[in-house]
């Protein structure tokens, strides 16, 4: 059994490395991006983007004014059904609980508002407020957890498209490099960009934002069809030189990552999520045992079915 202590303890500390601490993969790609810069405020972008985490760590703040809204990605072993501290509701509402103390102690800006009346907790805690996405995995007697923060620029900027298959991969790319010109200047750049390819709609949306998220910055799809395809946008959007805010660098993209599911014949529906140079995310897993152990990176897509 995971105890409702070790879960909130663990968690809430996950929250604030989170917040204050770029993932090592961001942290290698930023400074990678400078040295390769020659554009001199672009190189300036990345190297105040690099002081500023030094600076926040030491001082324990968000390294982003934007803390983000909070959600999660939760992998359940077949193991593990019976051990959650309350069951499923139970674990949900810890979560909950992890997220309003962390509103304060991290400190978190509260971002979590009614979409019609404008009202805030200020807890970053509401209906559908922080989202736990599920899946379960078969045989496995581990929880894992990754926290992610979506910062306001990345979830404004996303976009879908139902498309055709006669619009065919030309067409695809062509959506995908629409988009990025779209947010040219009006976002944190570079991205991560996610793509998903597929699926209904909201599997399609929900693929984009995973892939922008739970995948290694560098890491290619292991189908060499799609790691192509990823390469293959990422040299179109570094071509473009929009750079930083979209003033000019040789960095417009950190990454390409694609996700794909299948879907009906009669349609194609192709999603972005055009992330931030914020990747903010961390992942951590409870065992039966009792172990806890923080993970580089996300299992998420071990199995793609």
């Amino acid at each position: 059994m995971i105890s409702k202590e070790s879960l909130a303890e663990n968690l809430l500390d996950e929250l604030k490395r989170m917040e204050y601490f770029f993932p090592p993969d961001l942290e290698r790609v930023m400074k990678e991006a400078f040295e390769r810069e020659d554009i001199p405020f672009a190189k300036t972008h990345f190297d105040v983007n690099i002081c500023t985490q030094i600076s926040s760590a030491a001082e324990n703040v968000p390294y982003c004014g934007d803390s983000g809204t909070i959600m999660y990605y939760a992998i359940i072993g077949e193991k593990m059904l019976d051990k959650l501290p309350g069951g499923f509701a139970g674990f949900t509402e810890t979560i909950k609980e992890v997220v309003a103390k962390g509103t304060i102690e991290v400190p978190l800006r509260a971002n979590a508002v009614d979409p019609l009346t404008g009202f805030n907790p200020n807890t970053n805690v509401g209906k559908g407020v922080p989202n736990v996405v599920y899946k379960i995995r078969p045989g496995a007697d581990y929880v894992e957890i990754t926290t992610a923060a979506l910062g306001g620029g990345p979830e404004l900027f996303q976009r879908a498209l139902m498309m055709t298959p006669n619009d065919g991969w030309k067409g695809m790319k062509k959506f995908v490099l629409d988009s990025v010109l779209r947010v040219r200047g009006r976002n944190c750049t570079p991205h991560t960009l996610g793509i998903g390819i597929g699926g209904s709609m909201d599997q399609c949306c929900a693929l984009a934002k995973q892939a922008a998220y739970l995948r290694l910055i560098g890491e290619a799809h292991p189908d060499e069809k799609i790691s192509l395809k990823e390469k293959e946008i990422l040299d179109n959007i570094n071509e473009m030189a929009i750079g930083p805010w979209g003033l000019g660098g040789k960095t417009s993209a950190f990454d390409v990552h694609i996700e794909t599911a299948y879907t009906h014949p009669a349609l194609v529906c192709v999603a972005v999520y055009p992330l931030c140079p914020a990747v903010r995310r961390v992942t951590c897993r409870f065992y039966a045992d009792g172990r806890f152990e923080n993970k580089l990176v996300s299992s998420w897509f071990a199995e793609r079915e």
